[in-house]
């Protein structure tokens, strides 16, 4: 099991459209304005070409044997935290999605510690993601991941020492 940039392997891009396409899917189970799929393709795959150029951002595959199961979107910031002078490196991860017939596997924290890896590697110091509150798996995900709330409200932030 590994994770593959997007980046290097950009064969991959469809392969990453399909699953992100089906976490929207899941998001927005009650949504009645849904796009069309060929539609949010497009719109999706032009945005994708714009965010590969960014050198802060990345897009990860997690591939398990020859399946892609699941992918993060993530980004590395320096912030200043309320409780801290200097700034920090910190890895944010926008969207972490392992595919329904590969939950419930432990491949969620498998592939969340090798995003964790790759963030030491990237001399991040904290990890963080904010998570609607309505998800309670996700934040009790995130929990058993060594990450704690630290705001409260109609999405709940997360963060963790890497």
């Amino acid at each position: 099991m590994h994770l593959v940039s997007l980046k290097e392997n950009q064969s991959l891009l469809e392969k990453y459209l399909e699953l992100a396409l089906e976490y929207s899917k899941e998001r927005d189970l009650e949504s009645t304005e849904r796009i069309q799929d060929d539609a949010w393709m497009k719109e999706h795959r032009h945005m994708l070409k714009e965010r590969l150029y960014d050198s802060n951002s990345e897009i990860f595959l997690f591939q398990r044997d020859t399946n892609c199961v699941g992918f993060a979107e993530v980004t590395l910031e320096e912030r200043c935290f309320p409780d801290e002078d200097l700034p920090e490196n910190c890895m944010r991860i926008y969207v972490f999605y392992i595919a329904r017939p590969f939950r419930k596997q432990m491949l969620g924290t498998h592939f969340f510690k090798l995003l964790r890896a790759w963030g030491r590697e990237k001399r991040a110091s904290l990890v963080e993601m904010e998570v609607p509150e309505w998800c309670t798996d996700g934040i009790g995900f995130l929990e058993k991941q060594g990450l704690e709330v630290q705001g409260l409200g109609k999405m709940e932030l997360l963060r963790a020492f890497i």
